[in-house]
């Protein structure tokens, strides 16, 4: 997956890996709380046990197999959303 034309992020604090973009980048910021916001409600909509609310890379990677289908649904959705608001080519 290639997010950026240069392994460091713009930013110019650490490499551009998937984590840092999805989960620490300052850039994405606005990105990042709007995709944890949706998981979150989705989490509230779909009754998914407390013990199964993480929001990681296995699920914004649809890879958490304790989810619904509905709720990876979700997750999948979100984090598509995300990366299409960043404006950045996958």
């Amino acid at each position: 997956m290639k997010l950026a034309p240069s392994p460091v992020c713009k930013f110019g604090e650490e490499r551009g890996s998937i984590i840092h973009f999805l989960f620490h980048c300052p850039l994405h910021a606005t990105a990042r709380e709007e995709m944890i916001n949706r998981i979150e409600l989705g989490y509230v909509k779909t009754n998914t046990p407390g013990f199964c609310r993480q929001i990681d890379v296995k699920t914004v990677l649809g890879a958490n197999g304790h989810l619904c289908s509905d709720m990876r649904n979700i997750t999948a959705m979100a984090t598509h959303q995300s990366l299409v608001s960043t404006k950045h080519k996958i």
